[in-house]
């Protein structure tokens, strides 16, 4: 999706024009609102989710550049995860309370997080 403004920003998932206050920017080019942002939290907590607005208007080419960007904005939130995790266990958070925030066991968190292996 092109904007006409170069001030306006679609969702890269949903394709909503959202303001500075409504979206987060995932990259260069990549641009997420917060209902969108949301939902990759619950995804990536393993909660299900909603399903996206039908793409039938979309060209296969729309399609394909949208999934490579929702694939880099999604690698970008894994890493934003790891890393608030990461930097959680330096300060002494339980893996308990960090399963707790995302919504999983401890044992999860710790899978998922863990790279000294306490």
């Amino acid at each position: 999706m092109t904007p006409t403004n170069p001030d306006d920003h679609h969702c890269s998932f949903c394709g909503t024009l959202g303001t500075e206050a409504e979206r987060f920017i995932a990259g260069p080019g990549v641009y997420i609102c917060n209902g969108c942002v949301e939902v990759c939290v619950d995804i990536l907590a393993g909660k299900p989710t909603p399903s996206f607005p039908p793409l039938d208007d979309k060209s296969d080419d729309d399609l394909l550049r949208d999934m490579a960007q929702i694939a880099a904005s999604r690698d970008q939130v894994e890493e934003a995860v790891v890393d608030r995790a990461q930097r959680l266990r330096a300060r002494g958070v339980t893996w308990a309370r960090i399963g707790e925030g995302l919504g999983m066991t401890r044992q999860s968190a710790w899978e998922r997080f863990s790279t000294d292996l306490d």
